[in-house]
């Protein structure tokens, strides 16, 4: 079976990175020998990480994502009205045309990208490529994702959101908010998000990777924060103060390593966390105590080197999302409702800051309850593993179900 997955950013953010490993884990499982091509924004660099699948680049111009909308449409009138007429020969010559006219099935992966938080120049790029599945007639799904909010862009959302074939949505806010604008004409259903089945790196590396930066095997705590939180601060320079401070208070009162570990390293070099990183360290007393990685790993070495801390502090969801599948008892600094969202089932295990109301005190609260109770926590995690894994799978199975459900109805109509 032929799968194209769509919404994809970069492989420098290892979240997004997460979400199509966890999906084609979840899918792999699923299906027999599927196939799968990704759709990137930066094929050359897509390429290297996802180096068993197909990449094809997306229409990241409007004008050419205008001339591809306009020849599928002229495909589908003319060969829907004369069966004989065919302009397929020279679609294939577009490699992204190719790709949909090709696939069973269209899959939209995103994370929160279908909302107007990033603006309307990224809603829109999504939108055309979930419409270059449905004016191809192919299976479409929105893959376990935070959906909304809208404000006028709600108009042209909701029949796109309406014309799907499946939407599964990572919490209940989602779900909820769906509901409000009136997406009512098919079964929505909450799944986890697709990154807690992306595997771990395995342990001989993750051997090689403790041991190159030493880091010992009790009292670690990881930090991974971002350029992007501390601007959502009520100061920058604060922020960095803030969390320097924190370093030199856990290394000095439990005694702690810290690891700072970025999670995002691209594409451009003003999105990179191992810069804040970097300004922290700089500011640290204790730098003996601390690990900054600078390296650019994978996501699953990444994930090996989350999950061998005691405790984690992560203003990246996916950071997080990393640390709570591998057991580790977890701080999220948010700023967006999908922290509530996707952290819905680990209430016990984590806590979320605002960053509005983000201080020393509120932060150090956090950490005593949860480092009290790390060992605990970390088997209350592991038993929930099961069940997280198995939400993870739901949107991959309720895939398969529709699937079987169009084969049959073609069968009957024959």
């Amino acid at each position: 079976m032929e799968i194209l997955i769509i919404g994809t950013y970069s492989s420098s953010n290892k979240g997004d990175a997460a979400l199509r490993f966890g999906a084609i884990e979840a899918l792999n499982i699923t299906f027999r020998n599927p196939h799968f091509t990704i759709v990137s924004i930066y094929p050359e660099l897509d390429k290297e990480v996802y180096s068993t699948n197909e990449i094809v680049k997306a229409a990241t111009d409007l004008p050419i994502a205008i001339k591809y909308l306009i020849l599928i449409l002229i495909y589908k009138i003319f060969t829907n009205s004369n069966p004989n007429f065919t302009l397929q020969a020279k679609l294939l010559k577009y490699p992204l045309i190719k790709s949909y006219l090709n696939t069973d099935v269209v899959i939209h992966i995103g994370g929160d990208v279908l909302s107007d938080t990033y603006g309307l120049r990224s809603l829109i790029f999504h939108i055309f490529h979930i419409l270059f599945g449905l004016l191809n007639d192919k299976t479409t799904m929105i893959y376990a994702e935070s959906i909304g909010p809208f404000k006028y862009s709600k108009y042209f959302m909701r029949p796109i959101l309406r014309k799907v074939d499946l939407i599964t949505v990572r919490g209940p806010k989602s779900l909820a908010y769906l509901n409000s604008i009136r997406i009512t004409n098919k079964p929505i259903y909450e799944a986890a998000d697709a990154a807690f089945l992306m595997p771990s790196t395995d342990e001989d590396r993750l051997n090689e990777l403790v041991n190159y930066h030493k880091i010992p095997i009790d009292k670690v705590i990881g930090i991974s924060v971002s350029e992007l939180i501390a601007n959502k601060f009520k100061n920058y320079d604060e922020f960095i103060k803030l969390i320097a401070d924190l370093i030199d208070f856990l290394t000095q009162t439990y005694g702690c390593t810290i690891l700072l570990i970025p999670h995002v390293t691209g594409p451009s070099k003003d999105l990179d966390d191992r810069n804040i990183h970097t300004e922290i360290y700089f500011n640290v007393k204790n730098k003996d105590r601390v690990r900054n990685i600078i390296e650019d790993y994978t996501p699953q070495e990444m994930k090996g080197l989350i999950g061998v801390t005691n405790l984690f502090i992560g203003s990246r969801m996916h950071a997080c999302i990393a640390s709570l599948s591998d057991g580790v008892p977890t701080i999220n600094i948010a700023y967006h409702y999908k922290s509530n969202d996707v952290l819905a089932d680990f209430e016990s295990e984590s806590r979320i800051i605002k960053i509005d109301d983000l201080n020393f005190d509120i932060l150090l609260s956090n950490i005593s309850d949860l480092w009290k109770r790390k060992y605990d926590i970390k088997k209350s995690l592991d038993i929930k593993r099961i069940y997280i894994n198995n939400k993870s799978l739901l949107s991959a199975s309720l895939l398969k179900t529709i699937l079987f459900n169009k084969i049959v109805k073609r069968v009957n109509e024959n």
